[in-house]
């Protein structure tokens, strides 16, 4: 969710592995089409105050790596991607000694966790040198 302060057009950023056709967008709880330039999503008409709510589905992938694949000690991995961040890798190791590595089971809900960020633009013209 994007909340607007001042702003008549805004532009996203989407990801390469967001599905384009499977991607919905509203502007203050109304569906709004989408306008593409490049990868980003370009919204014109923009009021202050106006939220910008994207909503597309994230898959779960699980790839298998090989470590060491030449050697007598190799192992192969499983890793797990919701999107493009890594969930979650087996086997682990639960020696006494090693470090939990990708245990990020709060990544795997249905909803992305949510950061509360507080950006704006400067109010005054920037110098062009």
């Amino acid at each position: 969710m994007i909340s607007v302060k001042n702003a008549s057009r805004v532009a996203v950023r989407v990801p390469s592995w967001v599905d384009p056709r499977q991607l919905r967008a509203q502007v203050a709880t109304e569906p709004r089409p989408l306008s593409w330039l490049g990868n980003y999503v370009i919204f014109e008409n923009i009021k202050p105050g106006d939220q910008i709510r994207l909503d597309f589905p994230i898959q779960e992938i699980a790839a298998r790596y090989t470590a060491a694949s030449q050697r007598k000690n190799q192992t192969t991995y499983t890793c797990t991607f919701r999107a493009s961040t890594l969930v979650d890798i087996s086997p682990r190791d639960d020696s006494p000694t090693s470090y939990p590595l990708y245990e990020r089971n709060h990544l795997r809900g249905p909803n992305a966790p949510l950061k509360t960020m507080n950006c704006s633009v400067a109010d005054r013209s920037i110098l062009r040198w």
